[in-house]
């Protein structure tokens, strides 16, 4: 159960990968897409019983090394899954921001045209929608 479990996060970590390049290249959807994915996934890992496999194969020391490994190696999982899920979520946070902007740039303007134009009966009736 150690090797699915470690299977399953090496799986969790390339979808998380996969998620940040795409919100890299604007692949907003994509990134959604993969959610599903992720999900599926972390369920699989809550179906694991973990205090079932440490009490399991322990009788030797080959067994208990072996499963020492798989957990560090778990752990480093653990800890990449996270920083890239970091990065993930400042990289959106920036793009809220960026929108925000843009969005603020946009209402100047349609209320400068609306208040100083010589149409401003017309004007007034401007309709951006962003």
């Amino acid at each position: 159960m150690m090797k699915e479990l470690l299977t399953l996060c090496r799986q969790l970590l390339d979808i998380s990968q996969q998620q940040k390049n795409a919100l890299d290249r604007g692949e907003v959807d994509y990134a959604v897409t993969l959610l599903q994915e992720r999900q599926r996934i972390l369920e699989n890992i809550q179906k694991i019983d973990i205090a079932s496999f440490r009490s399991k194969d322990i009788d030797s020391d080959r067994n208990s090394s072996m499963e020492e490994k798989i957990a560090d190696e778990i752990k480093t999982l653990v800890g990449m899954i996270l920083n890239v899920d970091r990065k993930s979520k400042e990289s959106i946070q920036n793009n809220m921001w960026s929108i925000k902007r843009k969005l603020q740039t946009v209402k100047k303007m349609k209320d400068g045209f609306c208040q100083g134009g010589i149409n401003s009966a017309r004007a007034s009736k401007l309709n951006i929608n962003v």
